[in-house]
């Protein structure tokens, strides 16, 4: 209601979203696209500061949102199943994530998403040094990734399922690449 969400009777003119730091989570909801309880209809840009742990996958961002900049090392460890990953939290409409610098582990199934036809871009940090099992699996439209040099282990399945993946960049540092990591990966044509 407005006595707790004072935005709310603008919520149709907020295009952006930057959480302080020091706000620990977001509840179920907390940006929920609805007449009833407020219209988030031109929101399409959110940043999560490295200060959150806990972000609700109950469809927290029922918005049109388009990137996604998120520096929490905590949250993206969070994310544990194809039931619980930042396509759950965002929605399948998200173009872009920017993944900050505080992040150094993808987390399993973290991107894993069988529909999401919108997501094209990646950007990964230089800090990064894990990229966990299904971490980006099933991205069916990603067409490129750049894996920092930082990197050292792409997990099992890592990739799997990205079959418009046509170029990769593996990062210098990259000493262990899993069984399966780039599975059905079909259209990849560069690798270097």
């Amino acid at each position: 209601n407005s006595n707790t969400t004072p935005w709310l009777s603008n919520a149709a003119a907020i295009k952006s979203v930057v959480i302080k730091q020091g706000v620990t989570s977001i509840s179920s909801y907390a940006f929920y696209n609805s007449g009833s309880t407020g219209n988030y209809s031109s929101l399409t840009h959110v940043s999560i500061p490295s200060s959150i742990s806990t972000l609700s996958n109950n469809q927290s961002w029922q918005c049109p949102i388009q990137t996604v900049e998120l520096n929490s090392e905590a949250l993206m460890q969070s994310l544990t199943s194809s039931s619980n990953n930042l396509m759950y939290m965002f929605g399948a409409q998200v173009r872009e994530y920017i993944i900050g610098d505080s992040v150094q582990t993808i987390g399993k199934y973290a991107f894993y998403n069988q529909s999401n036809d919108s997501l094209r871009t990646i950007v990964l940090p230089e800090g990064l040094t894990t990229i966990s099992t299904w971490g980006f699996g099933y991205l069916e439209n990603l067409q490129s990734i750049v894996i920092p040099d930082n990197v050292t282990t792409i997990a099992g399945n890592a990739f799997s399922g990205c079959s418009n993946l046509r170029s990769v960049v593996i990062g210098s540092g990259v000493t262990s690449i899993a069984s399966q990591a780039f599975r059905d990966c079909n259209s990849l044509t560069v690798v270097t």
